[in-house]
């Protein structure tokens, strides 16, 4: 007979699209870093190291919480910057809920606005109505970073 683990993932298996594995086969929760930061700061808190191969940014969703005014937003825009200086096919969704990330914070970070799609949103479910749909196009081998503000 079927263990209870195995019979819950053919269970998942059935009523989903997307892959479903067993976390530690799963591949999801590798620590390939995507890209070195120019802060060494942001590497430690990111990777644990501040410079070299192991230091920098990994997949998943990283958040960037404090006070208002202590530039979470340029410091969200040196993450993209380095993404897309590693992957110069990259593009960046900028999900625009402050509207506070103005042309001189993407302009002194040097990044690349024609490779940028602004996304201005007033709620999460207008941002979920159309997140969601782009994500589920993307393939594994597409480069793009989200940045949510």
């Amino acid at each position: 007979m079927a263990s209870r683990l195995e019979s819950m993932l053919k269970l998942a298996q059935k009523n989903v699209k997307n892959p479903v594995a067993v976390l530690s086969e799963s591949g999801f929760i590798k620590k390939e870093i995507l890209a070195e930061l120019p802060i060494a700061a942001l590497n430690l808190a990111h990777s644990g190291h501040v410079r070299g191969e192991n230091a920098g940014i990994s997949y998943g969703s990283h958040q960037i919480v404090g006070e208002s005014k202590t530039f979470k937003t340029l410091f969200g825009i040196i993450q993209v910057k380095a993404y897309m200086d590693t992957y110069p096919d990259a593009t960046c969704v900028f999900v625009d809920a402050e509207f506070g990330a103005n042309e001189d914070y993407w302009l002194a970070c040097g990044v690349d606005m024609s490779r940028v799609i602004h996304l201005p949103v007033s709620s999460v479910e207008e941002m979920m109505n159309v997140v969601i749909p782009m994500l589920s196009e993307l393939t594994v081998d597409d480069h793009f970073i989200f940045f949510v503000d």
